[in-house]
């Protein structure tokens, strides 16, 4: 009979196994996350610039202008020909068009086999302030048409350590590889 009356108190040593067992699991998930490999990055970054060179590419085909990608050190730069020009002048495309994309610590990217800025087909950068200053001759960008075809190209993305190739052919075919 007392043992009936007696109020419960504390947790069973099962119910404090139990959420000792869920805190265990909520670390494993997110300190995994938090420490990936150069080499992971190096992947995650190069199919994630896979996906926006075949969504540039797209882009490019359904609103039947031009687009060209340069790769800075500050990250993806996107540019679009002047409309309103005569000569064949590149400029940077609006932010809410195509924004910046940056580059994850410790991660770069180049241009391995490009299309060049030839003379004549200046390219403009928006400098932010309203103005425009022309991109240097030579710059190494990358073209979608919107035909859907263009120049070979490939963009190497690497690390100290690690790099990967993003290969496009001219059909607008891309694939990545070690």
């Amino acid at each position: 009979r007392r043992f009936l009356e007696a109020p419960s108190r504390g947790f069973t040593l099962v119910e404090i196994l139990i959420v000792v067992v869920i805190i265990g699991i909520a670390l494993s998930l997110t300190t995994s996350n938090l420490f990936i490999s150069d080499e992971q990055r190096v992947k995650l970054d190069a199919e994630r610039l896979m996906r926006l060179v075949e969504r540039t590419r797209d882009q490019a085909v359904f609103s039947g202008y031009p687009i060209a990608m340069r790769l800075t050190d500050a990250g993806i730069e996107f540019l679009e020909r002047d409309p309103n020009s005569v000569e064949p002048i590149w400029r940077t495309a609006s932010a809410e068009k195509l924004p910046i994309r940056g580059w994850r610590d410790g991660i770069r990217a180049e241009i391995t086999a490009p299309e060049r800025l030839a003379e004549g087909n200046r390219s403009m950068a928006n400098t932010g302030t309203g103005t425009n200053t022309s991109a240097e001759q030579g710059d190494k960008i990358v073209t979608f048409l919107p035909t859907g075809v263009g120049a070979p190209f490939s963009l190497r993305v690497y690390s100290a350590q690690y790099s990967r190739t993003i290969d496009g052919d001219a059909l607008g075919n891309v694939s990545l590889r070690r």
